[in-house]
């Protein structure tokens, strides 16, 4: 919605911007490349409201930059408050990741600051998008980890007792899987998110939380699909 209101505003009802966004989202969740499907399902409503292809093209980068946000900010929190047991990167040694963590939070603070200033147009060449106010971008940054948070609450929910020896590192995890899974382009992201969470946490010989990612996939990617 906010993506909606800030390339095209007024142009879309709220209603119609929030059920394109919902369905692109499950749809692409579930059968991967997300252009292809998540996206081309925007496409057919957002052209019927009279938008055209290169705006609908901004909406649906400008929605994106929510959920890749959310993944930076996640990892920045999980490197601040707990860098010790942060799997891949231990190896920078606790203080080197905190402060990491600490400059990336400071940036996206930046960011925000520099959006208040005025209102600000990125161009990549020919092509430009305008970019949210800061209430917009906070907007989308929220809704970005409450989605991220939320699902990895299912699936930390639905893991056997003692799976997971801490938080931040598991939330760093779930990303880097989510986001690998994104990467990948498979259907759901089925091999690599799975692949990421049995190594990232040691699942491998513990049949219990396989099955709990058997019930995260039909609780996260089935039934919304059906939806």
């Amino acid at each position: 919605v906010v993506a909606v209101e800030t390339i095209a505003p007024g142009r879309i009802p709220y209603r119609i911007s929030a059920m394109a966004g919902g369905a692109g989202y499950a749809i692409s969740n579930a059968l991967g490349f997300s252009l292809l499907t998540g996206g081309a399902l925007r496409y057919r409503i957002y052209a019927a409201e009279g938008i055209d292809t290169a705006d609908i093209g901004r909406i649906i980068g400008t929605s994106w930059m929510a959920i890749w946000f959310a993944f930076i900010i996640l990892i920045a929190v999980a490197l601040v408050i707990d860098p010790s047991r942060i799997p891949w990167v231990v190896s920078f040694g606790p203080i080197v990741d905190q402060i990491i963590g600490a400059g990336v939070l400071a940036c996206v603070a930046l960011l925000l600051y520099w959006l208040s200033r005025r209102e600000r147009t990125l161009r990549l060449g020919k092509m430009s998008v305008k970019l949210p106010s800061t209430q917009g971008a906070l907007l989308q940054i929220i809704s970005g980890l409450v989605d991220v948070a939320a699902a990895a609450a299912t699936l930390y929910v639905l893991l056997p007792a003692g799976s997971v020896s801490s938080i931040p590192a598991f939330a760093l995890v779930y990303v880097v899987a989510v986001a690998l899974g994104i990467v990948g382009h498979a259907p759901g992201g089925i091999g690599a998110f799975e692949g990421t969470i049995i190594a990232g946490l040691g699942l491998g010989q513990n049949p219990a939380a396989i099955a709990a990612l058997v019930a995260y996939r039909a609780i996260y990617t089935l039934f919304p699909f059906l939806i």
